[in-house]
């Protein structure tokens, strides 16, 4: 049987994933645990730079409603928000949004593997 590293990276590989889901998982973690150094991860991924934040909001976000809205959600006003802070904002729901895919399967995972 594989490894549970094994399999995040496998994961990770087939799905061309941003995160890199072995990374962030240490032996004799349980599922609560990696997913909250997952989310710790994502928190702390920011686009910064004005221009690599106006191209990825342009390619992702023409807009700006996505990312104003989640803004707006987080309790942020047009007075405190910059290009930098709506990139980071929406890539991070981004990635937020693409583990939540992985997850189920993740946790199916750990648990077989810590009943085996």
């Amino acid at each position: 049987m594989k490894t549970i590293r094994d399999f995040l990276q496998k994961l990770n590989d087939s799905n061309n994933s941003e995160l890199d889901l072995a990374y962030y998982y240490n032996d004799g973690m349980d599922f609560d645990e990696y997913e909250e150094a997952i989310y710790q991860s994502i928190c702390e991924n920011e686009i910064i730079y004005y221009s690599k934040a106006m191209k990825f909001l342009s390619e992702n976000d023409n807009s700006l409603t996505y990312s104003m809205e989640i803004a707006s959600d987080l309790g942020y006003t047009t007075e405190n928000i910059n290009s930098e802070l709506l990139a980071t904002l929406l890539h991070q729901e981004f990635l937020k949004e693409e583990f939540s895919e992985y997850s189920g399967d993740i946790e199916n995972f750990i648990e077989e593997y810590e009943n085996r």
